[in-house]
């Protein structure tokens, strides 16, 4: 999450020699959310593969790893323990 603080001061000189200062102060939060997806259905991809995206892919999302004859539990499990986020639950 990100915070902006904008401050803006306006100084208004009346013909009666009145100086009136305003103050605004605006606060802005905001939220990004990033996903990251990847799909590896049909390609070769073993457990070597697998393991190296955990490693190299923390903030992955999603993984798709359907149909790959090369892949193993073992595959599977590098790729979830090198990742933050696949184990997390999504909202």
């Amino acid at each position: 999450m990100y915070t902006l603080t904008l401050t803006l001061t306006l100084t208004l000189t009346l013909t009666l020699n009145l100086t009136l200062t305003l103050t605004l102060t605006l606060t802005l939060t905001l939220t990004l959310t990033l996903t990251l997806t990847l799909t590896l259905t049909l390609t070769r991809c073993g457990d070597g593969s697998a393991a190296a995206l955990g490693r190299q892919c923390p903030a992955l999302t999603s993984l798709n790893l359907e149909l790959l004859t090369k892949l193993t539990d073992l595959g599977v499990q590098a790729a979830v323990r090198g990742t933050r986020t696949l184990l997390q639950p999504q909202p």
